[in-house]
């Protein structure tokens, strides 16, 4: 961290290269080809003009020529898993579980193409695009519906470091059943979008949070509508190489046309199989008109 410090100190223009001169030479080349690496990132993204750029990188690429070549002849970058190695995108799911004391089997269809909770190699961590992923739903006490249907749901989660401040953000619509204050649930559509931070951190994981927006469109609210703002927060830890968890918590408070406040938290556990065979284990609770309901799910998901 301090290397990294000082090597944005001088592609900032803030500190003299030739001012870091009381460490071994191998840690001034890697803080130096840093510096000199960012500058130029800066200026093709045309982040700093033209004079601003000249101004550092000439002083900093002169004091790194002077000190000749690296014993470390190239830097070691983890090579990613590859694309063709990861899961293929059209999933199903087999899922039982428990709702209110209520057994269910679910039969979940997704053509393409990748979630937070599916296993990562070959992926982006923290990204997720999904099309039509639609779930059915058979209780044991006789019930049988539509469950969820995600049209579309994108999520992308962009760790932020000293030298790139991305933001995270998501967009989803469509169909989900909530309960309402008839002691049931509902079929909705809903429009949910969110922007924040991310972070990335060796025991926590990825963390992130985000403020949201939500309209909720049905006829049990009033005037069918209702429209609510909250925040979005979670981590995604990758234990080991098959196993990852999924932790988040979010908070909706709706004060347009309908006033009422909903509350969701949830943890699932993925464990990759292979290639295109993964499981989840999930339990979800959530608050909503002052109703609580708590959900335990395990699941086959197979890509193909």
């Amino acid at each position: 961290a301090d290397s990294q410090e000082t090597a944005l100190k001088i592609a900032n223009g803030e500190w003299a290269p030739d001012k870091i001169s009381d460490m071994s030479s191998t840690k001034k080349i890697t803080i130096l080809d840093l510096a000199i690496e960012n500058i130029q990132y800066k200026y093709n993204k045309q982040i700093i003009n033209r004079d601003a750029y000249l101004k550092v990188f000439l002083p900093s690429l002169k004091e790194r020529s002077a000190m000749g070549n690296s014993v470390i002849d190239h830097y070691e970058i983890p090579v990613p898993v590859k694309p063709e190695d990861g899961h293929s995108s059209n999933r199903i799911s087999i899922r039982s579980g428990i709702k209110r004391d209520v057994p269910f089997i679910e039969a979940r269809y997704r053509p393409a193409y990748h979630s937070l909770t599916d296993p990562d190699d070959g992926y982006s961590e923290g990204s997720q695009i999904v099309f039509t992923d639609t779930a059915l739903r058979y209780y044991t006490d006789g019930r049988f519906k539509l469950h969820q249907l995600d049209v579309i749901d994108i999520i992308s989660i962009s760790p932020r470091s000293d030298f790139f401040k991305p933001l995270s953000w998501k967009i989803e619509t469509g169909f989900t059943q909530k309960w309402f204050q008839d002691r049931d649930e509902h079929l909705i559509y809903q429009l949910n979008s969110g922007v924040g931070l991310a972070y990335q951190d060796k025991i926590m994981g990825l963390g992130y949070g985000l403020a949201e927006a939500n309209i909720a469109l049905s006829g049990e609210f009033k005037d069918s509508y209702a429209v609510g703002i909250g925040v979005q927060v979670g981590t995604i830890k990758k234990i080991t190489g098959y196993w990852k968890i999924n932790l988040s918590a979010e908070t909706l408070f709706y004060g347009i046309r309908e006033s009422f406040q909903e509350y969701k938290t949830s943890a699932v556990q993925t464990f990759k199989l292979n290639q295109n065979n993964s499981l989840h284990l999930s339990i979800s609770w959530d608050e909503i008109f002052h109703h609580e309901q708590t959900e335990g799910k395990l699941n086959w998901n197979y890509y193909f």
